[in-house]
Parts: structure tokens; C-alpha cells; sequence
């Protein structure tokens, strides 16, 4: 068994960058809660359609592979907020997390129109897949196409040093609109309790399936949310980001922002404390319980989250 799943890992890390991954394939086993909408078992593929593609160049400047990927997780974040098919602000723009200054995303269309939101976010899935399988943590490029006609790039710039140039050898990118990361003040009074237990998840499980989970919800509509599962596909990385309305049978206030906010809440409270077990998730608003969520290694079947709600053997 180990060897089929070494086989078909080494496998998949021969595809062509440009290769999408494999439609999402959930074991028929599994059963969603009666009250849970079946096409959450499905989770759309994070890295686009098979019309989606990408090509990537490298250079040699390295950067910490989990300020890179942490990065990415907080800037699809301020993207998910938007609506899918909304164009980016602007033609140009660039991201910077204040965790990580040495870091620059920058995000560019082929023409004077804004990229697509989707396009990005699909782009930013793609992109640090292909990093990750090939260990290529360094200054690159992916050119971004769309039914084989280029649409635009994003680059990872590294700032800072004497070889802080992108793929094409510039360093400018004050030109563009800049995206900095911030805390949101104005979260309407959300707390997290978390819990953490159990097994632990790998840390580059945990950003890979998050940006995953991230790109999904981006395609939800900013309705109140009542349930929602995001995961890569066939377990490629195993984490999966789980979550619920409160009180379960009455009208969800646990809005699209709520979700996303607590999603990358949840990465951040791992990161902040070092600790890389599975964790459940309590969501306030004041002192009322909204929803509750998990980041979990397998997917979830039938009545299981309520059960390890109830359960006292977790270790805080």
C-alpha cells in the first residue's frame, strides 16, 4: 500500500507545471450529514480547469519556503473576499506581507484589463503546487494562460539583497498598486477558542490545503454561510479546513468574511503557537457561538465534527 501511494506521489510530481491536477475524487464511502449540501463533498479543483494553465521560470534566489507560503495564504485571502469574476483594482498591482517585507507578489495582465480574481487565485494555487513539488522556493515567474492565450503573470520578487531581481531582471514595483496585509480591526467583535489534539498535520499540509480551502470559498457567493469543507484534491496535501453554522437548524449569521477571516484566524494561532496538530475551532461573536470549524487530516463523515465537539479526550 505505502508503495502504491510512493508511486503514484513520485507520479504526480513529474507532470508538467501546466498539467492541472486531477478532478477531485471524494471515496464513496464517505457521508455528508443529512443537513450538509452534497456538492460540498466535491470541492471545485483549487488550481483551475484544465482551459487554465500556467508556465514557470526560476531564478536561484531562495526564500523560506513558509514566510512564501504563509504569504500566499493571507494575500488569497483579501482575494477571496471578492467576487470570482470581479477584475483585480488594477492592471499592475503588488503584495507585500509585513511578516515577510523581503517577499514581493506581483500580479500583472497581459493588457490594460484587470485579471480576473479567479485567474489569480487559481494562478496563486497552480503556482506554489509547482513550488512545493519541485522544492523551487525561489524568485519566479508563472505566465497565466487561458484557452492557451496569455492573460497575464504573477512573479515572487525577492527585495533586499544584491540579486533581490524578479525573472525579467527588474526590481521596480513601486509603479503598481500595493496590497499590504493588516490585521482587521473591524471584525465585528469575532473570537476564536481553539483546541488542539490529536495527530499532527504536516506544516506545509497546512498552508497548501488552506490556500486550497481559500480559492473554493472564493467562489461562493457572499451568502450567509451553513456549511462549507475546502481540501486539495485526492489528498494530495492532507489538511482540510471544516466549518459549520451555530446553532445548527436556524438561519446562518456566519457570513463569507466571517469564514475567510477565521480560516486564515486558524493557520495564523498554529504559526503563532508552533503547533501543528489537528485543531478545533469555536467562532464567537460577542458571547455567542456563530460556528464552529476544525483543520483536520481526513474528511469528514457523517456526525463526526459534533462527536469531537463533544469529546473531553483533547489536549489544549
Amino acid at each position: 500500500m505505502y508503495f502504491i501511494f510512493l508511486f503514484g506521489y513520485l507520479l504526480a510530481i513529474v507532470q508538467p507545471a501546466c498539467a492541472g491536477p486531477p478532478a477531485s475524487d471524494v471515496p464513496s464511502s464517505i457521508v455528508l450529514e443529512p443537513n450538509l449540501n452534497n456538492s460540498l463533498a466535491y470541492p471545485p479543483p483549487p488550481a483551475g480547469p484544465s482551459e487554465f494553465a500556467i508556465q514557470v521560470s526560476h531564478s536561484t534566489t531562495r526564500f523560506l519556503w513558509n514566510k512564501l507560503l504563509i504569504s500566499t495564504v493571507h494575500l488569497a485571502g483579501q482575494l477571496a473576499l471578492g467576487d470570482w469574476t470581479d477584475p483585480m483594482s488594477q492592471a499592475r498591482s503588488t503584495y507585500r506581507d509585513p511578516s515577510y517585507p523581503q517577499l514581493v507578489i506581483a500580479i500583472a495582465s497581459a493588457g490594460s484589463t484587470p485579471l480576473q480574481r479567479r485567474f489569480v487565485l487559481w494562478g496563486l494555487a497552480r503556482f506554489t503546487d509547482h513550488m512545493v513539488r519541485h522544492n523551487q522556493f525561489v524568485a519566479c515567474q508563472a505566465q497565466l494562460f487561458w484557452r492557451g492565450s496569455p492573460i497575464g503573470s504573477i512573479r515572487f520578487i525577492h527585495l533586499g539583497g544584491p540579486r533581490a531581481r524578479s525573472i525579467d531582471g527588474s526590481e521596480n514595483v513601486n509603479e503598481t498598486a500595493e496590497m499590504v496585509a493588516r490585521s482587521d480591526e473591524n471584525n465585528n467583535e469575532l473570537s476564536w477558542d481553539y483546541t488542539f489534539y490529536d495527530r499532527k498535520l504536516e506544516p506545509i499540509d497546512i498552508y497548501m490545503g488552506s490556500i486550497a480551502a481559500l480559492v473554493q470559498v472564493a467562489e461562493r457567493p457572499k451568502d450567509n454561510i451553513d456549511s462549507f469543507v475546502g481540501s486539495w484534491p485526492q489528498g494530495y496535501f492532507r489538511c482540510i479546513q471544516w466549518w459549520l453554522s451555530e446553532p445548527r437548524g436556524q438561519p446562518s449569521v456566519f457570513s463569507k468574511a466571517d469564514l475567510v477571516k477565521s480560516m486564515i484566524e486558524a493557520v495564523d494561532e498554529g504559526v503563532a503557537r508552533k503547533d501543528t496538530r489537528q485543531v478545533k475551532i469555536v467562532v464567537k461573536r460577542g458571547a455567542r457561538d456563530i460556528a464552529k470549524g476544525a483543520l483536520v487530516k481526513t474528511f469528514p463523515v457523517s456526525g463526526e465534527m459534533d462527536e469531537m465537539y463533544k469529546s473531553d479526550d483533547v489536549t489544549a
